[in-house]
């Protein structure tokens, strides 16, 4: 059954939305070799969402964004966003021993780090979305998968930005989690939308 097929709404269980909220947490905690929590969260209509997620997504900052588009029977994207500083202090931390071996000059090995730092992101979004994606697809006995992400600098992704201006208008569901890491002084704000019904 293709996605176009399929107009059976989207199901919602709140216990097994916890359990790939849990999942994610544990394969952050392994990454980062670190304890992760869940701090704000937050289903639904914008206008109820935590005050930090309105500073972010309206207010541009320095950062990295990184986008997975679903592909199957179920229309979605997830959204993972770092800030710049964050996402340096996360990349030595993992990267340590990579950056640390380099005998690259300085300026090679400045191009180096950045290049590392994006695969690395690249990857954790892979890995914390894929958590998400097995959620939609058991919970709905759907056939869904990621794409390959995209990243973006600075920059809200157009789908997201267009979404949110049409919010009250489009027949999605929005989750919203922001993942703490308080030993790094790390935030990773975690968004997804979910078409739940044909328009």
């Amino acid at each position: 059954m293709s996605k176009e097929e399929n107009h059976t709404p989207i199901i919602f269980q709140e216990e097994l939305f916890a359990e790939a909220t849990q999942a994610a947490l544990d394969a952050l905690s392994q990454i980062l070799q670190q304890e992760v929590s869940l701090g704000t969260y937050a289903l639904g209509k914008i206008h109820h969402w935590p005050t930090r997620w309105k500073e972010i997504y309206s207010q541009p900052r320095e950062g990295f964004w990184l986008q997975t588009n679903l592909q199957g029977e179920l229309e979605g994207h997830s959204f993972l966003w770092i800030g710049k500083e964050e996402a340096r202090q996360l990349g030595e931390k993992v990267l340590k021993n990579t950056i640390e071996n380099s005998e690259n000059t300085e300026e090679e090995q400045e191009i180096l780090n950045e290049e590392l730092l994006e695969s690395f992101l690249l990857e954790l979004d892979n890995i914390l979305s894929a958590h998400f994606i097995k959620f939609w697809a058991n919970q709905n006995q759907l056939k869904v998968y990621g794409d390959v992400p995209d990243l973006y600098k600075d920059l809200l992704p157009k789908v997201l930005e267009e979404s949110l201006a049409k919010e009250s208008k489009l027949s999605y569901q929005l989750f919203y989690l922001e993942f703490i890491c308080l030993p790094l002084e790390i935030n990773l704000e975690f968004t997804w939308l979910i078409h739940t019904s044909e328009n």
